[in-house]
């Protein structure tokens, strides 16, 4: 008898979280403003960042749950409010705002439900690889070529560019699931934009050396407009470049800002979020 209620408990418990993530209003949040620390590692093809969100209920009903979506190739570590530790749920949830054609998502248990119009700050973290993935174009018979073309971004030695949501989500938004079978993704991706509109990205960025001697940091990030923010660091001759242009793969010269006295410049983040 009491194997049987202790196994019709479990039960209950699971259906409740089941209809709970099916209940998950995803957009209910707008992420305000973005204060993150990010560490690039070109040899293990390595991102990882620590820092602050703030995000603002603009559902019209108070919410006890929030949604954080990252890359499905980044995992999350920690998610606090306050300094205390948040209980989240991370899973899988097939996306095609992301080049993996995947998100890592966690579902949240917030404290304290979130009114209208309330405001919320969480710490988190979160690392992984960014490798060179096209899955979600080759899924839907796009040549490997072509595909590998069109989602080119990756960090590597030789080569180091990373787009935003829409290409490689590798800052956290919150969005229903997007497709480009049947052409939901510039619908999902353009609600996004919307609600993001509004919002600011602080950066600061620290490149891992690839001959392992030489360490450059950004130490002082600019604002940048969301929803177009990208990170691109490239590296010629040993050290890290600021560039008046986008560098192209293949015979692009690399030029270094004139008057720049270090490795790494503060422009490095004013043109690594330019619009485009």
């Amino acid at each position: 008898m009491k194997l049987h209620r202790l196994y019709f408990s479990v039960l209950c418990i699971f259906f409740a979280l089941v209809a709970n993530v099916f209940a998950l209003d995803r957009e209910a949040f707008t992420f305000t403003s973005y204060d993150l620390n990010v560490r690039v590692e070109p040899r293990q093809q390595r991102l990882a960042v620590r820092g602050k969100i703030m995000l603002r209920n603009d559902s019209s009903a108070s919410q006890k749950i929030a949604v954080l979506q990252i890359s499905s190739s980044l995992n999350w570590l920690s998610i606090k409010a306050g300094g205390k530790p948040l209980q989240f749920a991370s899973q899988p949830y097939d996306s095609d705002i992301d080049h993996t054609g995947a998100l890592s998502e966690a579902v949240i248990t917030l404290p304290a439900a979130v009114p209208h119009n309330g405001a919320l700050e969480l710490e988190v973290a979160y690392e992984g690889v960014i490798v060179l993935d096209a899955t979600r174009l080759t899924r839907i018979g796009t040549p490997d070529s072509i595909a590998n073309s069109t989602d080119w971004d990756q960090i590597s030695t030789a080569f180091t560019a990373v787009r935003g949501a829409g290409y490689v989500t590798w800052y956290p938004i919150d969005t229903e699931d997007a497709s480009l079978a049947d052409g939901s993704l510039a619908e999902v991706l353009g609600r996004w934009k919307e609600r993001a509109r509004a919002s600011s990205m602080h950066l600061q960025i620290e490149l891992a050396s690839v001959r392992g001697g030489l360490h450059a940091t950004v130490r002082r990030g600019d604002r940048a407009d969301l929803p177009c923010c990208k990170l691109r660091t490239y590296r010629s001759r040993g050290y890290c470049s600021p560039f008046h242009s986008w560098p192209r793969r293949g015979g692009h010269k690399l030029r270094r800002r004139s008057g720049e006295g270090s490795p790494v410049g503060d422009r490095m983040v004013r043109t690594a979020s330019r619009q485009g």
